[in-house]
């Protein structure tokens, strides 16, 4: 989290859910609305998005992250700095997936450490805070649209398994819901280690805000 921000949740009348984001001073520097009065259910029939999904067959994560500066899958680290890629080229990685066939690709957005590979108001612990300010996600997405490959976005829970957090829930349905308003169609979400997720954050409203947004999108809930 950003220590010099503040971030407060209100439920509106309307259902709506209001995730404010402050600064010391009082200004308030990001507003988030996310509907999740509308509830969404696993289809029970084979619907369009799942024929289109299905038809992908074989496809590539594409693991990028604090991970690769670190050289641990379980990466702790909270040094915005770690990250720093000197010769980051997104479009060859797109190249690589084209050449063998796949039909999809998903990114690890946010992996073990928290750390975001596009900037995010509610923390500092993103690319905008690193050596290397590419919008790692924005860049993935069109590339991959511009070679015919349907993006994917993976994204790590946390919820306080390190990095204890009173926000955490906030934080990542903040999060969330810049995926999946800020890079056009997505037709794939994975979400890992919902176990990991606070408390107060259902899978189900993980579900309900990512599929009011993105009505198409196939959701896995991981564990």
């Amino acid at each position: 989290m950003n220590a010099d921000v503040l971030i407060t949740t209100h439920v509106m009348d309307d259902g709506t859910t209001e995730i404010n984001i402050t600064s010391q001073n009082g200004k308030i520097l990001k507003t988030y609305e996310l509907n999740l009065s509308k509830h969404h259910s696993p289809a029970t029939e084979k619907t369009p998005a799942l024929k289109r999904w299905a038809s992908y067959k074989f496809g590539a994560f594409v693991c990028f992250n604090s991970n690769q500066f670190t050289g641990k899958e379980l990466c702790q680290t909270r040094d915005p700095d770690v990250y720093n890629p000197t010769n980051l080229n997104v479009g060859s990685w797109i190249d690589a997936v084209k050449m063998t066939g796949m039909k999809y690709a998903v990114l690890t957005t946010r992996h073990t450490s928290g750390f975001l590979l596009w900037d995010s108001p509610p923390t500092d612990f993103d690319v905008g805070s690193s050596g290397n300010k590419t919008d790692v996600v924005k860049d993935f997405t069109d590339k991959c649209r511009q070679q015919g490959i349907a993006p994917g976005l993976y994204y790590c829970m946390w919820g306080g398994k390190w990095h204890k957090n009173p926000n955490a829930r906030a934080i990542i349905l903040a999060q969330l819901y810049e995926l999946a308003a800020n890079y056009d169609k997505i037709p794939y979400f994975w979400i890992d280690m919902m176990n990991w997720a606070p408390k107060d954050l259902p899978a189900q409203e993980v579900y309900d805000l990512l599929k009011n947004l993105q009505p198409d999108t196939i959701v896995i809930l991981n564990q």
